[in-house]
């Protein structure tokens, strides 16, 4: 078990909203050792898990360092985005809400950029 593990939610749209993800994810990277970082993307922010977007280069290079991306399958069914869009790499989960539940039950720090 690593010593810290974080959880920030991606719950809305925006490029800048998503370069704020991006850039806290990176600065928590770096100034903590021994961290286990996931992201969640569901509702308005799912895009963020795709590759529609701007900051896709940063969620890939997050995703390099070892950071985890989840993308919720009940917000890409209700917004028809097919599976397929989303980025190599994004792990699937049914329900984002639930799996941020099951994170903060497990003791991951939550973080809402």
């Amino acid at each position: 078990m690593t010593a810290y593990q974080v959880v920030f939610q991606v719950p809305k749209d925006g490029a800048e909203f998503y370069e704020t993800v991006v850039r806290n994810v990176r600065n928590v990277g770096t100034e903590l050792d021994d961290v286990a970082i996931r992201i969640i993307a569901h509702g308005d922010g799912i895009e963020f898990a795709t590759g529609r977007t701007t900051a896709s280069s940063g969620v890939q290079a997050a995703m390099k360092a070892g950071v985890e991306v989840l993308a919720c399958q009940n917000t890409l069914r209700r917004k028809e985005i097919p599976e397929s869009e989303v980025l190599p790499g994004v792990q699937l989960v049914r329900a984002g809400l639930a799996e941020l539940v099951r994170l903060q039950h497990d003791g991951w720090a939550y973080i809402h950029p």
